[in-house]
């Protein structure tokens, strides 16, 4: 949120209470995915928050960069961070009640064409060969 001109972040209540790196995903889902819906949105369109679609990619990659230490580390979290960021928006979209019936192929598409695709690549993440 912008107030006088300074960035606030608000909505903060579950911050800080268990593993961080599920509070880094819901960031990420947030400002890079929320209110894209079933299309792509111009950067100049203003989003649900009051700020436009391109502001949240910024100020994502300046949170994250700040965050990582440097530009690289942080597109490379970013990529790390990105499937599971996916599957907890298409999740929580095609369970909102008033997400219409027809967008649920999309999502589930969706899902399987960005996250499922990646599966080897994600899980190699976390296990050892």
């Amino acid at each position: 949120m912008e107030a006088d001109g300074e960035l606030m972040l608000i909505d903060l209540g579950d911050a800080g209470a268990g593993n961080p790196l599920i509070d880094l995903i819901h960031c990420c889902m947030c400002y890079r995915f929320m209110g894209i819906g079933a299309r792509d949105r111009a950067d100049d369109e203003v989003s649900f928050i009051g700020i436009t679609y391109g502001e949240m990619k910024r100020y994502w990659k300046v949170f994250l960069t700040e965050y990582c230490g440097g530009e690289k580390e942080a597109e490379q979290f970013d990529q790390l961070l990105e499937p599971y960021a996916l599957m907890m928006y298409f999740t929580a979209a095609m369970a909102h009640p008033r997400l219409p019936k027809e967008y649920h192929p999309h999502y589930a598409n969706s899902v399987r064409e960005k996250v499922l695709s990646r599966y080897d690549e994600i899980i190699g993440c976390f296990v050892e060969n």
